[in-house]
């Protein structure tokens, strides 16, 4: 028996009711690989459309008993919430979702809020959400006046630039059916929100970067491009910052890393991803070349299939290790597909190796609760990897 909860932040396939229909029409390009009545999602599997009681692995009737106790005693169980959710994959968690709604008429993610606070309410919020579900959670919190535009950035950035086609198909979708409003209105509202001198040109970046379809490129046009970003760096005006930008997030990553090397060649070594940090060009905000690298660093460093973007990450996570709330964030966005999480692990321990592992970092930099539930993700991950 199948049960639908229209309170609760399941995966919506294209014509579920209240959809937006201007995205609702985007091409649609189905997952490699993605099984019958299931969706991908950032790597990790979802349950599409009606969500089961109970799957043939996962029961959720202990778990819905165990949170609610977790939640109703004598202050907050923090070691049962995090045994039980750290261990859920995101089509548990829709399945615990589902189940604790229909059992306790209250929803997961609000009972998780009610009872925990800071980074910590954040990491079990995201727990509690799954992968699309969490990312929707954090797209409203870039619409949130307290949020910083530090966090609002890299929020945005992380969650929207560098994505699958298809991945930004079904975040459109679950975005319009359950907050009821498109994305794009979402990344404008937050660039509007932040202090930044090029908001318009930040706008355009993040339009071009949630494109339905990614421009075809011919091989041979990657030199000329190549000449025409070295000339925009150098302050030429010919070259106006809307074509630059489409040269740059208008593309394919097999374009990107194609232009990178070509930079580097052709400029004696220098990679374009220093080249625009560098840059003294007026017309290139601090904001917009953060998203400008981000890209170039997902190309800039050559890795396998499905581990694009682990150097990046990696990089990342150290860059603001000791921010809990970003640490936070990217550390359970990572989680959710185990092989890639374990890879950006073992990137991280290559960055300043000297600081030791990454749960020594954890441990150094987070305290009391958040600490736990960090330690434990990553201690998880690492004891699969041994075992394998």
């Amino acid at each position: 028996m199948s049960h639908r909860t229209d309170n609760l932040p399941l995966y919506q396939p294209r014509g579920a009711p209240g959809a937006d229909r201007t995205i609702a029409t985007a091409p649609r390009r189905r997952a490699v690989n993605e099984p019958e009545g299931f969706a991908t999602y950032s790597g990790t599997i979802l349950l599409k459309g009606s969500v089961p009681a109970k799957s043939d692995t996962y029961d959720p009737t202990l778990d819905v008993e165990g949170i609610y106790k977790a939640c109703h005693g004598m202050g907050t169980d923090n070691a049962k919430l995090i045994k039980i959710l750290l261990r859920k994959t995101s089509p548990e968690v829709q399945i615990l979702q589902t189940a604790y709604m229909n059992k306790r008429q209250k929803p997961l993610v609000q009972l998780i809020i009610s009872e925990t606070s800071g980074s910590y309410q954040t990491g079990l919020a995201l727990l509690a959400s799954g992968a699309l579900g969490g990312d929707a959670y954090l797209l409203k919190k870039v619409v949130e006046s307290k949020t910083s535009s530090r966090v609002r950035l890299a929020l945005l950035t992380e969650i929207v630039v560098m994505r699958s086609k298809p991945d930004l198909v079904k975040l459109k979708e679950y975005i319009s059916a359950i907050q009821h409003r498109s994305l794009a209105s979402i990344v404008n509202d937050a660039i509007r929100m932040m202090d930044d001198s090029a908001q318009e040109d930040l706008i355009e970046a993040f339009r071009l970067c949630m494109l339905p379809d990614e421009r075809v490129v011919e091989d041979g046009e990657v030199m000329s491009h190549v000449q025409m970003i070295k000339a925009f760096l150098e302050g030429e005006d010919d070259i106006s910052i809307k074509n630059f930008l489409e040269l740059l997030l208008d593309r394919p990553l097999s374009y990107l890393r194609l232009l990178v090397d070509g930079y580097k060649t052709q400029f004696y070594g220098v990679n374009l991803s220093q080249a625009v940090e560098e840059s003294r060009d007026s017309r290139l905000s601090p904001a917009l070349k953060d998203v400008l690298v981000y890209v170039l660093h997902t190309a800039e460093h050559e890795t396998r299939l499905g581990m694009e973007g682990v150097v990046r990450d990696a990089r990342r996570i150290e860059a603001d290790l000791q921010d809990d709330y970003l640490l936070t964030v990217r550390l359970v966005r990572a989680h959710w597909n185990p092989d890639r999480f374990r890879a950006v692990l073992a990137e991280w321990a290559k960055v300043r190796p000297e600081s030791g592992s990454p749960v020594k970092r954890i441990k150094k930099h987070t305290r009391l609760h958040l600490e736990t539930l960090l330690v434990k993700m990553i201690e998880k991950a690492e004891c699969v990897s041994s075992r394998s």
